[in-house]
């Protein structure tokens, strides 16, 4: 939700230009409600899903539902504190016990 504030618009340009250099692109999306759309349009690129902690759960419960082919590549979950992240990290294994099978990495920079 907060990739379409304009404060952090600085942020999403670095990361439209690091994806082009790689060749990649670049969605917005503000919901995880709108990645779950996103995913069933069917023909997607390969992927990496960056996200916040407060879609994070909701996101990975819905790709457990989703076949392989339909899964990122990875999972980055952008956090702002490091309480938060250590949070997050308590998630984690949970998720992996629910059948997530997506490496997920917390950062607190996109610069990381």
């Amino acid at each position: 939700e907060r990739s379409h504030k304009d404060d952090v618009s600085p942020m999403r340009n670095y990361i439209a230009e690091l994806a082009q250099k790689y060749d990649g692109g670049m969605s917005c999306l503000k919901k995880g409600a709108r990645f779950h759309n996103w995913l069933l349009r069917g023909d997607r690129p390969v992927y990496v899903l960056l996200t916040d902690c407060r879609e994070l759960k909701p996101i990975a419960q819905d790709l457990i539902n989703q076949p392989i082919c339909d899964q990122p590549q990875l999972i980055v979950v952008l956090v702002d504190k490091a309480k938060i992240a250590e949070r997050v990290a308590q998630w984690i294994p949970r998720l992996y016990a629910e059948g997530l099978t997506v490496q997920v990495y917390i950062i607190l920079s996109v610069h990381e």
